[in-house]
């Protein structure tokens, strides 16, 4: 008794006062209480109140708790379901996705729009239903899965006409609209948008009117059809100069220049172009001037001035960071890289999409990660970086999982199966390319699948020596080949002690160059084995980087030093410094690296002049430019794999 009484009074339920036990009251009225018998629907109840407190609390648009909440909120919608409380569940359902939109959460904002459009079905409200409906067709077209958006928003535009809210229905047809160009049936959209606009135009709305001609400018003019393109753009652009849009009518400005350009008359719309960003720019509206910057850049790389491009891309990455529009910032990043690997800038690109990747990371934008690595696993690709470009693609593909967008999972796999089948991984391929082929049909791609099928079915068949496990293995060919290079080069400092002549020192500082041709074959042949998807990226080393390039450069040291030797033997100070200074620029990186072998160049030719040493100045820069294009580039594409 002694210890219970102890114990309460620790809790603070009793206190001792005069030699006497006592109880607060309102401890007293609280044993009370849960002494009586409970209503046998107090459990609903309270879980109703805490499910209406979720929803104001969400409705408050505090990011911060949302975060912190999360994971409760999105299990608190199907609990709702399953206990009959549809119209909490929709509410629920549709504040929450607010918030996963902008966090691009696909696979988390399907299954809560499903759940909104199965409650507002039972809740028998119209209204509720179809906006549950567009919510639900604009959530799957945003996933790729076009057929089944568009026949949920087909499902919305029949549930407005049946309310009779011609409003509604013309919102509506806009959303179809917008919806179908996202799924490139650009005919069909310009049906739905001019059905729209006349719309608004009934009901007196001359401002959405103008927002719907604006975008059936765009829609026309991708199908060519300019005069209706510019009919639209024009009409759209007056009315939002009468409703006092100054903004949107510089954006129009831009639209009307660029189809001024798709009907061949570049020079108006460049001129127009300039105009509308010196506007843009002096009234203080940098997303029209951003906006403006891109089209110029479209405009320039279309004529083939792709540095003018590149530097009006840059411009508008710029102001769309500063104004924070993501999305546009990482489309117009894949253009600038692009335009790089175009003018055979590889640095230059790989280093764009590194930084795309790197910024998306810190500000949550995981749809524009992926797309950068998709970008930059293509490049790697396309410059014979496999097992870089590997690894890229594992870590794209992780990323599309984790958003459940299953269209671009299946890209991402099969562009990985390419990379299998381009290293002789047969049977990885193909068993990549059924992952592939798996997501795509999941995600309603079924030509896109049926393409891959048939790749897959026309790949050779797999040795049956292929490696089941994953494993890195360097190519003993190229190790072969590196040691008989500084074997011969070893053999020249010999012959050149013997004979005593240039031609032989000559001889060596070519077979320096061989050697070093054959260090980038050791980093390029250096391949990743594995089977299907492979393990998590995070559970994989850098094979190249880790292993390939410290062993390149100390290869690059050894013949460096060979070359020293030859030249001592041989005589003559300015192919000793030469010597030297190749055996030190061969860890120099990036452009610095061609700068500085051509100023050694330069230096020899104009000190040995005459001479035959004058040949390694001529050889100089050439050895700098095969340095920086080649260690360089894989050296700096280590940012994105350890990431």
């Amino acid at each position: 008794m002694r210890g219970s009484l102890r114990t309460l009074r620790q809790a603070h339920l009793l206190s001792k006062a005069d030699g006497h036990w006592q109880m607060h009251d309102l401890v007293r009225q609280q044993l009370r209480e849960r002494a009586l018998p409970r209503p046998a629907d107090e459990p609903a109840a309270a879980l109703t109140r805490l499910l209406e407190y979720y929803l104001q609390a969400v409705s408050r648009r505090d990011a911060e708790w949302f975060e912190s909440e999360r994971v409760t909120l999105v299990a608190a919608v199907p609990v709702s379901v399953a206990t009959g409380l549809d119209g909490l569940a929709a509410d629920l359902a549709a504040a929450v996705c607010a918030f996963l939109t902008e966090q691009c959460d696909l696979g988390v904002r399907l299954v809560l729009c499903r759940h909104e459009a199965e409650a507002t079905a039972r809740s028998g409200d119209a209204r509720r239903r179809a906006e549950a409906l567009a919510r639900l067709g604009t959530t799957l077209v945003a996933a790729a899965r076009f057929s089944e958006g568009l026949s949920a928003l087909d499902d919305a535009l029949e549930t407005w006409r049946a309310v009779a809210d011609a409003e509604q229905v013309a919102e509506a047809l806009h959303t179809r609209g917008l919806c179908l160009v996202q799924a490139a049936r650009h005919r069909q959209a310009v049906s739905a948008l001019r059905e729209s606009a006349q719309q608004f135009r009934a009901l007196e709305l001359p401002l959405r009117e103008a927002q719907v001609l604006d975008d059936l400018a765009e829609a026309a003019g991708t199908l060519h059809d300019l005069e209706e393109a510019l009919l639209a753009a024009r009409r759209s652009a007056a009315l939002f100069a009468d409703t006092g849009e100054r903004q949107s009518e510089l954006h129009l400005g831009v639209t009307l220049a660029a189809l001024h350009a798709r009907n061949g008359r570049y020079a108006l719309a460049v001129s127009g172009i300039e105009s509308t960003a010196r506007v843009a720019k002096n009234e203080g509206y940098p997303e029209v001037e951003a906006r403006a910057c891109a089209q110029l850049a479209l405009l320039h790389a279309q004529t083939g001035r792709q540095r003018t491009a590149a530097a009006y891309r840059q411009r508008a990455v710029a102001l769309l960071r500063q104004t924070g529009d993501t999305e546009a910032e990482n489309l117009l990043t894949m253009q600038l890289s692009a335009s790089m690997a175009a003018m055979a800038d590889d640095v230059d690109a790989a280093s764009a999409l590194q930084q795309q990747v790197e910024y998306c990371r810190s500000s949550g934008n995981r749809n524009g990660e992926g797309d950068a690595l998709h970008r930059l696993g293509l490049l790697l690709s396309d410059r014979a970086r496999l097992t870089a470009a590997y690894q890229v693609h594992l870590k794209a593909v992780e990323v599309w999982r984790d958003l459940g967008n299953r269209h671009r999972e299946g890209a991402e796999l099969a562009a990985l199966a390419k990379a299998f089948a381009a290293v002789n991984r047969l049977a990885a391929a193909r068993r990549t390319a059924d992952e592939a082929v798996e997501a795509l049909t999941d995600s309603g791609a079924a030509d896109e699948a049926a393409a891959l099928r048939d790749w897959a079915a026309q790949l050779p068949p797999s040795s049956e020596d292929e490696s089941e496990e994953l494993s890195y293995a360097t190519t003993v060919t190229s190790e072969k080949r590196s040691g008989c290079a500084a074997v011969v080069t070893g053999i020249g400092v010999v012959l050149a002690t013997l004979y005593d002549a240039p031609w032989w020192a000559l001889a060596g500082w070519a077979l320096l160059l061989a050697a070093v041709r054959t260090g980038h074959a050791a980093v390029s042949r250096r391949s990743r084995r594995g089977t299907g998807a492979g393990p998590e990226p995070e559970s994989i080393p850098e094979p190249m980087l880790e292993g390939a390039y410290p062993q390149v450069k100390g290869c690059l040291s050894v013949c460096g030093a060979a070359a020293l030797v030859t030249a001592f033997v041989v005589g003559g100070p300015w192919g000793l410094l030469a010597a030297c200074t190749l055996a030190a620029g061969c860890w120099v990186s990036g452009k610095q690296g061609v700068a500085v072998f051509t100023v050694i160049g330069v230096l020899i030719v104009h000190f040995t002049w005459g001479t035959w040493w004058m040949a390694l100045g001529l050889v100089a820069p050439f050895v700098g430019y095969r340095n920086t294009m080649g260690l360089t580039f894989a050296d700096e594409t280590k940012q994105v794999e350890v990431g």
